[in-house]
Protein backbone atom coordinates (compact mmCIF):
# COMPACT_ATOMS: atom_id res chain seq x y z
CA UNK A 1 0.00 0.00 0.00
CA UNK A 2 2.86 2.37 0.78
CA UNK A 3 4.21 1.96 -2.76
CA UNK A 4 0.79 2.70 -4.28
CA UNK A 5 0.39 5.86 -2.17
CA UNK A 6 3.83 7.08 -3.20
CA UNK A 7 3.01 6.46 -6.85
CA UNK A 8 -0.28 8.38 -6.65
CA UNK A 9 1.60 11.27 -5.00
CA UNK A 10 4.08 11.29 -7.89
CA UNK A 11 1.19 11.39 -10.39
CA UNK A 12 -0.43 14.38 -8.65
CA UNK A 13 2.92 16.17 -8.41
CA UNK A 14 3.60 15.71 -12.12
CA UNK A 15 0.14 17.00 -13.10
CA UNK A 16 0.56 20.08 -10.89
CA UNK A 17 4.05 20.75 -12.25
CA UNK A 18 2.88 20.40 -15.85
CA UNK A 19 -0.13 22.68 -15.40
CA UNK A 20 1.79 25.48 -13.67
CA UNK A 21 5.01 25.53 -15.69
CA UNK A 22 3.97 24.16 -19.05
CA UNK A 23 0.34 25.20 -19.35
CA UNK A 24 1.07 27.88 -21.94
CA UNK A 25 2.38 25.34 -24.48
CA UNK A 26 -0.92 24.47 -26.16
CA UNK A 27 0.62 21.86 -28.46
CA UNK A 28 1.81 19.63 -25.61
CA UNK A 29 -0.23 17.03 -23.74
CA UNK A 30 -0.51 14.75 -20.73
CA UNK A 31 -1.57 11.14 -21.21
CA UNK A 32 -3.35 9.15 -18.51
CA UNK A 33 -3.80 5.46 -19.19
CA UNK A 34 -4.06 1.87 -18.19
CA UNK A 35 -2.25 -1.10 -19.65
CA UNK A 36 -2.19 -4.87 -19.53
CA UNK A 37 0.76 -6.95 -20.65
CA UNK A 38 1.61 -10.64 -20.65
CA UNK A 39 4.92 -12.10 -19.54
CA UNK A 40 5.31 -15.67 -20.77
CA UNK A 41 7.05 -18.40 -18.77
CA UNK A 42 10.17 -20.30 -19.75
CA UNK A 43 9.05 -23.83 -20.49
CA UNK A 44 12.45 -25.50 -20.17
CA UNK A 45 13.43 -24.18 -16.69
CA UNK A 46 12.46 -27.14 -14.48
CA UNK A 47 8.79 -26.25 -14.85
CA UNK A 48 6.22 -28.77 -13.71
CA UNK A 49 2.61 -28.53 -14.80
CA UNK A 50 0.16 -28.78 -11.92
CA UNK A 51 -3.55 -28.18 -12.07
CA UNK A 52 -4.21 -24.54 -11.18
CA UNK A 53 -0.62 -23.42 -11.89
CA UNK A 54 -0.05 -21.30 -14.97
CA UNK A 55 3.17 -20.52 -16.78
CA UNK A 56 2.35 -16.95 -17.74
CA UNK A 57 1.74 -13.69 -15.93
CA UNK A 58 -0.70 -10.85 -16.60
CA UNK A 59 0.60 -7.43 -15.53
CA UNK A 60 -2.05 -4.71 -15.08
CA UNK A 61 -0.74 -1.19 -14.65
CA UNK A 62 -1.22 2.56 -14.96
CA UNK A 63 0.86 5.24 -16.66
CA UNK A 64 1.06 9.02 -16.77
CA UNK A 65 3.31 10.85 -19.20
CA UNK A 66 4.01 14.40 -20.35
CA UNK A 67 4.43 14.80 -24.12
CA UNK A 68 6.45 17.64 -25.63
CA UNK A 69 5.80 18.47 -29.29
CA UNK A 70 9.06 18.61 -31.27
CA UNK A 71 7.54 19.04 -34.73
CA UNK A 72 4.16 18.54 -36.40
CA UNK A 73 4.58 14.75 -36.44
CA UNK A 74 7.07 14.05 -33.63
CA UNK A 75 6.60 14.14 -29.84
CA UNK A 76 8.84 13.10 -26.95
CA UNK A 77 7.42 11.92 -23.63
CA UNK A 78 8.37 10.86 -20.12
CA UNK A 79 6.52 10.16 -16.88
CA UNK A 80 5.79 7.25 -14.49
CA UNK A 81 4.61 3.68 -14.99
CA UNK A 82 3.40 1.31 -12.27
CA UNK A 83 2.53 -2.38 -12.69
CA UNK A 84 1.77 -5.37 -10.51
CA UNK A 85 2.06 -9.03 -11.49
CA UNK A 86 2.00 -12.66 -10.47
CA UNK A 87 4.93 -14.42 -12.08
CA UNK A 88 4.60 -18.00 -13.28
CA UNK A 89 5.05 -20.93 -10.91
CA UNK A 90 8.18 -23.05 -11.18
CA UNK A 91 9.73 -26.09 -9.57
CA UNK A 92 12.71 -25.46 -7.28
CA UNK A 93 15.28 -28.21 -6.89
CA UNK A 94 16.43 -27.04 -3.44
CA UNK A 95 13.00 -27.11 -1.81
CA UNK A 96 11.50 -29.63 -4.26
CA UNK A 97 8.51 -27.29 -4.39
CA UNK A 98 6.62 -25.02 -6.77
CA UNK A 99 6.49 -21.27 -6.15
CA UNK A 100 4.56 -18.27 -7.39
CA UNK A 101 5.90 -14.72 -7.21
CA UNK A 102 3.93 -11.52 -6.62
CA UNK A 103 5.66 -8.23 -7.26
CA UNK A 104 5.34 -4.60 -8.32
CA UNK A 105 7.35 -2.60 -10.83
CA UNK A 106 7.83 1.15 -11.11
CA UNK A 107 9.61 2.68 -14.09
CA UNK A 108 10.26 5.92 -15.95
CA UNK A 109 9.63 5.90 -19.73
CA UNK A 110 11.68 7.83 -22.28
CA UNK A 111 9.61 7.71 -25.47
CA UNK A 112 9.37 9.17 -28.99
CA UNK A 113 6.07 9.19 -30.88
CA UNK A 114 5.87 9.42 -34.68
CA UNK A 115 2.47 10.41 -36.08
CA UNK A 116 1.39 9.08 -39.48
CA UNK A 117 -1.76 9.21 -41.65
CA UNK A 118 -3.26 12.26 -39.93
CA UNK A 119 -6.90 12.96 -40.84
CA UNK A 120 -9.09 15.61 -39.15
CA UNK A 121 -6.82 15.53 -36.06
CA UNK A 122 -7.15 11.74 -35.81
CA UNK A 123 -3.96 9.82 -36.52
CA UNK A 124 -2.08 6.55 -36.52
CA UNK A 125 1.23 6.54 -34.68
CA UNK A 126 4.31 4.49 -33.76
CA UNK A 127 6.07 4.86 -30.41
CA UNK A 128 9.58 3.68 -29.52
CA UNK A 129 11.75 4.08 -26.45
CA UNK A 130 12.91 2.56 -23.18
CA UNK A 131 11.52 2.04 -19.68
CA UNK A 132 14.05 2.19 -16.82
CA UNK A 133 12.74 0.80 -13.55
CA UNK A 134 13.02 -1.39 -10.49
CA UNK A 135 11.16 -4.44 -9.16
CA UNK A 136 9.54 -3.84 -5.74
CA UNK A 137 7.80 -5.82 -2.98
CA UNK A 138 8.70 -9.26 -4.33
CA UNK A 139 6.76 -11.91 -2.40
CA UNK A 140 7.30 -15.62 -2.88
CA UNK A 141 4.56 -18.10 -1.94
CA UNK A 142 4.28 -21.87 -2.04
CA UNK A 143 1.17 -24.09 -1.83
CA UNK A 144 0.09 -25.66 1.44
CA UNK A 145 -3.05 -27.44 2.45
CA UNK A 146 -5.87 -24.92 2.19
CA UNK A 147 -3.99 -22.10 0.48
CA UNK A 148 -0.63 -20.38 0.06
CA UNK A 149 2.17 -19.64 2.52
CA UNK A 150 4.67 -16.81 2.16
CA UNK A 151 8.35 -17.68 2.15
CA UNK A 152 10.00 -15.39 4.68
CA UNK A 153 13.49 -15.25 3.16
CA UNK A 154 13.71 -14.90 -0.63
CA UNK A 155 17.45 -15.46 -0.52
CA UNK A 156 16.78 -19.18 0.05
CA UNK A 157 15.20 -19.51 -3.40
CA UNK A 158 17.21 -21.10 -6.18
CA UNK A 159 18.41 -18.46 -8.63
CA UNK A 160 17.98 -15.53 -6.20
CA UNK A 161 20.03 -12.39 -6.88
CA UNK A 162 20.00 -8.70 -6.04
CA UNK A 163 19.42 -7.64 -9.65
CA UNK A 164 16.17 -5.69 -9.33
CA UNK A 165 16.80 -2.84 -11.79
CA UNK A 166 15.72 -3.34 -15.38
CA UNK A 167 15.60 -1.68 -18.80
CA UNK A 168 12.76 -2.53 -21.21
CA UNK A 169 12.91 -1.76 -24.93
CA UNK A 170 9.46 -0.59 -26.07
CA UNK A 171 7.58 -0.51 -29.39
CA UNK A 172 3.90 0.14 -30.12
CA UNK A 173 1.61 1.04 -33.01
CA UNK A 174 -1.70 2.73 -32.25
CA UNK A 175 -4.58 4.99 -33.23
CA UNK A 176 -5.74 8.24 -31.59
CA UNK A 177 -9.27 9.60 -31.87
CA UNK A 178 -9.38 13.36 -31.27
CA UNK A 179 -12.23 15.18 -29.50
CA UNK A 180 -10.77 18.59 -30.38
CA UNK A 181 -10.73 20.77 -27.22
CA UNK A 182 -11.58 17.79 -25.00
CA UNK A 183 -8.46 15.77 -25.73
CA UNK A 184 -8.03 12.43 -27.49
CA UNK A 185 -8.42 8.72 -26.79
CA UNK A 186 -5.73 6.33 -28.01
CA UNK A 187 -5.30 2.55 -28.11
CA UNK A 188 -2.08 0.73 -28.95
CA UNK A 189 -0.84 -2.87 -28.84
CA UNK A 190 2.81 -3.02 -27.77
CA UNK A 191 5.90 -5.19 -27.40
CA UNK A 192 8.46 -5.11 -24.56
CA UNK A 193 11.88 -6.74 -24.46
CA UNK A 194 13.71 -6.85 -21.12
CA UNK A 195 17.22 -5.88 -22.16
CA UNK A 196 19.04 -6.97 -19.00
CA UNK A 197 18.66 -10.00 -16.76
CA UNK A 198 17.04 -9.54 -13.35
CA UNK A 199 16.39 -12.15 -10.70
CA UNK A 200 12.82 -12.79 -11.88
CA UNK A 201 14.01 -12.96 -15.49
CA UNK A 202 14.95 -16.51 -14.54
CA UNK A 203 11.24 -17.26 -14.32
CA UNK A 204 9.93 -15.48 -17.41
CA UNK A 205 10.89 -14.75 -20.99
CA UNK A 206 12.37 -11.40 -21.98
CA UNK A 207 9.66 -10.81 -24.61
CA UNK A 208 6.34 -9.43 -23.33
CA UNK A 209 3.34 -8.00 -25.15
CA UNK A 210 0.12 -6.21 -24.30
CA UNK A 211 -2.26 -3.34 -24.96
CA UNK A 212 -2.45 0.25 -23.69
CA UNK A 213 -5.47 2.58 -23.50
CA UNK A 214 -4.79 6.28 -22.82
CA UNK A 215 -6.61 9.60 -22.65
CA UNK A 216 -4.67 12.68 -23.80
CA UNK A 217 -5.22 16.09 -22.26
CA UNK A 218 -4.00 18.96 -24.45
CA UNK A 219 -2.15 21.78 -22.72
Amino acid sequence: MKTQVQFIFLILTLIHFSNTLLGQEKKNSISLGGLLNLATGIDDFKNQHFEGYNLSSLKPGVEIAYWKRISRNIECGTGFNFKTSRISSNADTYFDATFRFRQSEISIPFLSKWKISMNNQNYWYVTTGVYCGVQLDIKCEFPVSGGWMKLEDNEDIEGYSGDFFFTDLYLDAGYAKSFKKFGALSISPFLLIRANKTWLSTYQNKLQYGIKLSYLIFL
